[in-house]
């Protein structure tokens, strides 16, 4: 016993434990390889993060920016605090908003809502997502659009993201899955990146 308590005292332990205390931030980074958000992002390099969504042909898919570089200090503000990428759902039906995050399991949560059990999903914040179509309309700019080719069937679903290419590859990984929601309309990306002139 006086061993293993004695390898817990060592500094080397103390150290690795106060850099992963104080450093969980740069640690989750790290891991989810999320970049510098100050880093200006070209059009190109924009459609390229998100072609996995445009590859999705079953649905209309619409890709918007920030379209003034002098707006996107202040709509960062606004949303300081929230995380990200958030993603919103809107029932056509019922006009009832939810959201979905993706540090939970997704297409766990895409299942439920595909056998009708909303239990387990969290009801959408509508003032956050009366600010984002706000932002959408006045403030940005429409870079990609794609018609669904599938045959027409009515949407039941509309889904609102907020996201940006500074988030990394993992976390648009983690997105995808809200692709497999049964009667899916139409997807809306706000990236949320700045804009390389």
């Amino acid at each position: 016993m006086k061993k293993i308590w004695s390898i817990t005292k060592t500094p080397v332990v103390l150290i690795v434990l106060g850099f992963c205390l104080c450093s969980c931030q740069a640690l989750v980074f790290a891991w989810f390889g999320i970049k510098n958000p100050e880093k200006a992002v070209s059009k190109k390099e924009r459609l390229a993060y998100y072609e996995p969504f445009m590859n999705n042909h079953q649905v209309t898919v619409r890709l918007y920016a920030l379209s003034d570089t002098t707006k996107w200090s202040k709509t960062m503000e606004k949303f300081y605090g929230y995380t990200f990428p958030m993603i919103y759902l809107s029932a056509t039906e019922t006009d009832s908003l939810y959201s979905l995050s993706c540090f939970e399991d997704i297409k766990w949560q895409v299942n439920l809502i595909n056998k009708n059990n909303l239990e387990y999903t969290d009801l959408g914040d509508e003032e956050k997502i009366t600010y984002v179509k706000t932002i959408i309309t006045n403030s940005a700019e429409l870079l990609y659009e794609s018609k669904k080719t599938a045959f027409y069937r009515p949407a039941e679903w509309h889904v609102l993201v907020v996201s940006a290419t500074f988030l990394g590859k993992k976390l648009r990984k983690r997105m995808l899955p809200i692709f497999d929601l049964k009667g899916l309309g139409s997807i809306t990306i706000l990236d949320l990146s700045k804009i390389k002139n």
